[in-house]
């Protein structure tokens, strides 16, 4: 079973992370596999950390919808 985490920014060495559960947590950029930036989704296996591009994409997708018509009059 894997962990999912939202990037929220980047501090430094680390990448302050939004959980599943609303709560911020800092992981080690060295710690994760891939290319990290705001709005990735990482995901926590048994052997470290990954961006997940696939759940990344899905996840703009949907906040597109959204935001779909928000500011039209």
């Amino acid at each position: 079973m894997s962990s999912i985490y939202i990037v929220d920014r980047i501090e430094g060495r680390y990448a302050v992370c939004e959980t599943e559960k609303k709560e911020m947590v800092d992981i080690e950029l060295t710690n994760i596999f891939g290319i990290v930036k705001e709005g990735k989704v990482i995901l926590k296996r048994e052997d470290g950390y990954y961006v997940d591009e696939e759940a990344t994409i899905k996840r703009k997708d949907e906040i597109k919808k959204l935001m779909e018509g928000m500011w039209e009059e």
